[in-house]
Parts: structure tokens; sequence; C-alpha cells
């Protein structure tokens, strides 16, 4: 796939000390364009199962945040405590670890950095699926005057009756209307697990036509080799704390005031993607308090539709959103 834009951007790797466990560095990613175009930068925000490597595919020509900055958008990527290069600490909780209460001072340590790094007195914030949910609490919680705008890809927010197998996996078995109190901090995700539910989504025989081989492959090799909580071959190794948080979720249940946002928002998700439902997403559209928001579907996309053959409409879409001078 190719990527037009300008001639030169630079790809960088930072660690961000955690200022919440003493020890941990955050790895962030920066693709930026190779000249400064005043643009405000954008911090991305990943979901449940997959870290940054989402926005960053190292497949050629699928790296969205190298696509944003050849458009002229200085684009990090941040792991949360307990996905890819920002490893878990030490001693762990017995019970879910990293929830979104947890992780949205992780991305705290980002903006801060990055507003040292870059001198931007305001950035703007992408949170895709269940980081839609850091950035909300983030957003609500601590009221931040630094952010500018505001991106929710694939956001999940309050689905009752949704997310069945989301709902099981976190469930009592005693009392599925609860988290099982025996809940521990990891969870893995086989591979063909991962793939059978993006396949799922995907209602044509040839995955392909939606799908890069190239780009499926890397994104999930890359994950795997990034999964650094057990030494067991293959899959991938996660904290447990999106599980919970997506329990309460599908449970009904918002985890932040959504009417409390009232930053220029647009909401983008697949128009197959089963994670982030239409009902929800056109939910959460009408109860933000934004007065400039907008809803977007991206057509024969599923919820990672990033490493699909639609990426080029995502990404004008999403580009346009945060390039739009008229914006305030």
């Amino acid at each position: 796939m190719s990527i037009v834009g300008q001639a030169e951007v630079l790809s960088r790797v930072h660690w961000v000390p955690s200022s919440a466990l003493p020890g941990l560095a955050l790895r962030l990613r920066e693709w930026a364009p190779g000249t400064a175009t005043g643009q405000p930068p954008l911090l991305m925000i990943h979901g449940a199962t997959i870290a940054s490597v989402l926005w960053d595919n190292p497949a050629p020509g699928w790296s969205w945040m190298e696509r944003l900055a050849r458009a002229g958008v200085p684009a990090f990527a941040l792991d949360l405590r307990g996905y890819g290069g920002s490893p878990p600490p030490g001693e762990l909780p017995p019970g879910p670890f990293a929830r979104a209460s947890e992780a949205q001072d992780d991305v705290a340590d980002a903006v801060a950095f990055i507003r040292a790094r870059t001198g931007a007195e305001r950035l703007d914030l992408l949170g895709g699926s269940w980081g839609s949910v850091v950035c909300g609490l983030y957003l609500t919680g601590r009221k931040p005057p630094a952010v500018r705008r505001l991106v929710l890809y694939a956001p999940v927010y309050s689905a009752p009756g949704e997310g069945a197998a989301w709902r099981a996996e976190a469930a009592d078995p005693t009392d599925p209307t609860r988290i099982s109190p025996h809940l521990g901090p990891v969870r893995s995700v086989s591979a063909a697990a991962f793939l059978a539910r993006w396949d799922a989504e995907i209602p044509l025989g040839d995955k392909t036509l939606w799908r890069d081989d190239a780009a499926a492959a890397a994104l999930l090799r890359h994950s795997i080799a990034e999964s650094g909580w057990t030494d067991t071959p293959g899959g991938l190794h996660m904290p447990t704390g999106a599980l919970a948080d997506l329990f309460e979720v599908y449970s009904g249940r918002p985890l932040y005031p959504a009417s409390d946002i009232d930053l220029p928002t647009l909401i983008v998700r697949g128009d197959h993607d089963r994670t982030s439902t239409h009902a929800d997403a056109k939910g959460l559209f009408e109860t933000l308090g934004s007065e400039r928001k907008l809803y977007r579907i991206v057509g024969r996309g599923a919820h990672f539709m990033v490493s699909e053959r639609c990426l080029p409409e995502l990404h004008s879409i999403v580009a346009g959103f945060l390039l739009d001078a008229s914006q305030s």
C-alpha cells in the first residue's frame, strides 16, 4: 500500500516514567513530519487486546501513524501499563489489573511528556475501543485544558445485552450479573481465537478482499512478540482490567459521563464492527455534551479496520477532522 505526503517523516521511541508505578517506563511511539507543520500532536490510546502496534503496523504501507505524519499530524501512541513495551510491574494485584481508572494516569503522564517535548500548548486525543473509555475517564475526571479535539475509534460506552463473549469471560459463574471474584490480573488470547474473532466480522469467504494477509500477519506476529507477561510461546497476553471494564459496558453501566465532554469530537467505526455497535455509538453520540460532533461509519470495515483495505478512507475521515481549521 503506497503512502503519499511529506517526503520525510521521522520515527522514534520514547520511555515515559510512570507517576503511579515507580520504576515502570511506558513506551511511547512517535511518527513526526520531517519539518514542523504547526499542527497539534495526536496521542493515540489502544484497546483491550492489541497495544500501540495497532496504530503502527510494521507491514510496509500499513502504519497509520506514518500516514498521519505524512499528512502533517505529529502522531504519538502509548503502550498502557502491562501492554506491549510497557511491561507489567513485578508484583501484581490479586484481581483485575490496569482498569481504565488506573490507565488514565498513563495518559496523563504521556500528555505531560508530549507537551514538554514538543512545546505544544494543546494536543488531540484518540481512543480506540476500550481506549475510548480510558480517554473518557481522563477527560471527565481531570478536565485537562490541554486537549483540543477528541477522536473515538470503534468506541464502547453502554451496550446492555451485547458483548456476550466479553461478559462471559469476566462473569462470576455463580452470579453472572457481577464480575468474578476469581478474575486474576492476566488474560490470554490465542492467535487462532484472535483471527477467528476478526474473521467473524468479515461477511465474505475470501477475507483478503477486506484484509491484507501481510498486514494481519505483521500485526499478530509483533503483538505476540511484545506480549511479555509469560514465557508461554505463542498467543497474546495482557491485563484483565479492560475485561472487567467491558463487563460493565456490556451490562449497560457507562464508566464515564459522556455528557461532560464538550470538545469537538469525532466518532468513527466500521459498519461490520460487532464490538463497537451502531446502537452504542449512536447513543454515545447523542449523550456527548459537545456542540461540534460527528459520527462517521466506514463501509466494509470491521473492528480492526485500521489494518484493513479501508484504511485510506478511515485516515481521510480522521485526518480531515484533525486538520480542519474551522473546528475550535
